[in-house]
């Protein structure tokens, strides 16, 4: 006996299973007329009765006049299965239509950020493609009037911060070069006011703990006195002569690093120079560009230049999974007429992930906010 519909009658059965099941499941993009609360009132179980009637009126219907043959249990089973295996192909096609519409949305509106735990596919599966509409209506609109309270905070509260913050570190400057002997002391104003322009644009956001601290390039022909205590994540089996430079950590705005830490930074001379260089704060020095880690508990391989060794990736994995800190961002320290000089790098530590934001759009937001402060520390290392 064949598993498939064979006869006429069962042709027709199985046929009027799959129209019942694509009718139900169209049935979504009408749903209820208003938000639902129990389960049992949403279209997805009320509707059930068309698919019911269905099945009940061949239960009981006398078939024999067009099939004195007829097998009763085999057209229940074509019926049942039709209407299962529409219904759910037309759902499963209406959610991932839902799906992808609100996956453009996301990348189209990255400055918006939607609830986390709004669940477009989730609403419209319990209660119907209106109800789906309506909720999608109200996070939508709640999350661009929170962009628009933003921005109008960015414009009216964070500016004039942000104004008083870069004007302290000018002055500072200008005390530098009338008595440079207070060199460590100025640097240290001005990371605080980096810190302080990271904690404003960011001061919606409770718990926020930010740190920040500088580091001195030093050339390999004059390294610093500790280097060889000090140094960590350099290349298996590679001499120090294969790096151009060596980071020191100088100072920090609020703490201080227990590490004493130097980091080295691979040549221009070596091959695949680029393809070795760690991430972080020797990164930004020899690009120019500022390289983040948005989260030092899980760093993702493609964090790490293609040919940086597995060892020293599993070295530095381990290293940041024990900071306090969760995400950070290394930006270069520039000086010069040209602004060419690369001289060191400024490390923002925050107690939460994604310190420079989640968007590209905000990276390149705080990253402009922090240049003009890390250029005038440079004017202050070289004084």
């Amino acid at each position: 006996m064949s598993i498939f519909p064979g006869t006429p009658i069962e042709i027709s059965t199985s046929l009027i299973g799959m129209a019942v099941g694509a009718c139900y499941g169209l049935d979504g993009w009408v749903g209820a007329k208003k938000k639902t609360v129990e389960l049992r009132y949403t279209p997805r179980i009320s509707n059930l009765k068309y698919g019911i009637t269905g099945f009940f009126a061949i239960l009981i219907a006398d078939l024999s006049k067009f099939d004195e043959h007829v097998d009763k249990p085999r057209l229940l089973v074509f019926y049942v299965v039709g209407f299962l295996v529409v219904a759910a192909i037309v759902i499963a096609l209406m959610a991932l239509s839902i799906h992808c519409d609100n996956v453009r949305y996301r990348r189209s509106h990255p400055e918006i950020s939607l609830p986390p735990e709004f669940g477009p596919v989730k609403t419209y599966v319990q209660g119907g493609y209106a109800d789906y509409l309506a909720h999608l209506e109200t996070t939508r609109l709640k999350a661009e009037e929170g962009q628009k309270q933003r921005q109008q905070d960015y414009e009216t509260a964070f500016l004039p911060r942000y104004a008083e913050q870069l004007q302290s570190a000018t002055l500072a400057v200008s005390r530098v070069q009338s008595d440079p002997g207070i060199k460590v002391e100025v640097a240290k104003e001005i990371l605080d006011n980096i810190r302080s322009v990271v904690i404003a644009y960011y001061r919606q956001t409770e718990g926020l703990v930010v740190d920040a601290n500088y580091m001195v390039a030093y050339p390999k022909t004059a390294p610093p006195a500790t280097l060889q205590a000090r140094l960590q994540f350099v290349e298996p089996g590679a001499p120090l002569t294969v790096y151009g430079h060596f980071l020191v950590i100088e100072g920090y705005a609020r703490g201080q690093s227990a590490d004493k830490l130097i980091l080295p930074v691979m040549g221009e001379d070596q091959q695949n120079w680029k393809e070795r260089l760690l991430p972080g704060a020797p990164e930004a020095f020899m690009t120019g560009l500022t390289s983040i880690i948005n989260d030092t508990r899980e760093i993702p391989d493609d964090a790490f230049q293609p040919r940086v060794p597995a060892s020293v990736q599993a070295g530095i994995k381990a290293f940041l999974r024990k900071k306090a800190f969760q995400s950070f961002a290394s930006v270069c320290i520039r000086c010069g007429r040209d602004d060419i000089d690369q001289i060191g790098v400024v490390n923002i530590e925050s107690s939460k992930k994604n310190v420079f934001g989640v968007t590209e759009e905000e990276h390149r937001k705080v990253d402009n906010l922090v240049r003009p402060f890390c250029y005038l520390l440079g004017l202050v290392i070289r004084a």
